[in-house]
């Protein structure tokens, strides 16, 4: 990131009216303020840092282009190229977490290289991703591409991904019997979609795990007993699993 970091930087080329450095920082700031994000300099840098508690040099993104030329040059030259972002609290330095970084590296690549026109291809963006930072990727992405008139390609097995788009968006590629990939529109509608519904009539996952359907198996080996053993699951059971399973119970058997 260190690296990508000075590229942002240094480049004077603008996208949709506003410089690339600028873009990145504003897609940034939704994770925490610019003064608390930044990255490790080498060691015995004296322009413009904070030192932490435990002595680490340190510059945020929010004084990377401040002071003149000669400043500039000189503090981006400590700048460590293999350093990861870090965050900063009280002079204390914090590691970001797998999707927050997972995030700002999305951010930094898109915003240094798309250009009028481009396709941006993805495959599974959702690896290390937390499902509350989908919705912002989503949103980033969609900004950008629909203000340089770009488009994606993106591969996932995300439900959360699926959920940001309209069903016309969305292909899905089914495997049929006859080993033949078929590409399907799902007839879901899938703007706004429950998770579940997602999961289900897009990925065509279980609606309910392997262990309902190991209780599913044990009240039809047992009908008898089927009731009782079912009253003992209803805590911990959902609603919708608790219906599903009440529903195979033998209608004379209920309670």
């Amino acid at each position: 990131m260190g690296d990508v970091l000075m590229r942002l930087a240094r480049t004077r080329e603008t996208i949709i009216a506003r410089s690339r450095w600028e873009l990145f920082c504003d897609t940034v700031k939704q994770i925490a303020p610019l003064s608390e994000i930044g990255i490790r300099l080498r060691p015995h840098h004296h322009v413009l840092t904070t030192v932490s508690a435990h002595n680490e040099r340190f510059l945020s993104l929010e004084d990377f282009l401040n002071g003149g030329e000669q400043e500039r040059l000189e503090r981006w030259g400590n700048v460590d190229g293999r350093a990861e972002i870090q965050r900063r609290i009280n002079g204390v330095m914090f590691p970001l977490s797998s999707g927050q970084l997972t995030f700002i590296r999305f951010a930094a690549q898109v915003c240094l290289h798309i250009e009028n026109g481009t396709m941006v291809l993805f495959d599974e963006p959702e690896i290390h991703l937390h499902p509350n930072y989908i919705s912002d990727f989503v949103r980033l992405l969609s900004s950008l591409l629909s203000k340089t008139g770009s488009f994606a390609i993106l591969a996932t097995h995300s439900a959360y991904f699926v959920r940001e788009v309209t069903r016309s968006q969305v292909i899905v590629l089914h495997q049929a019997i006859n080993n033949q990939i078929q590409v399907l529109t799902p007839r879901l509608r899938t703007f706004g979609a429950d998770i579940g519904e997602i999961s289900h009539f897009v990925f065509e996952d279980q609606l309910f795990g392997n262990l309902v359907q190991q209780v599913r198996e044990r009240l039809k080996r047992d009908p008898a007993q089927a009731a009782k053993y079912l009253s003992a699951l209803e805590s911990e059971l959902s609603v919708e699993a608790w219906m599903s399973l009440n529903r195979e119970i033998p209608r004379k058997e209920r309670k």
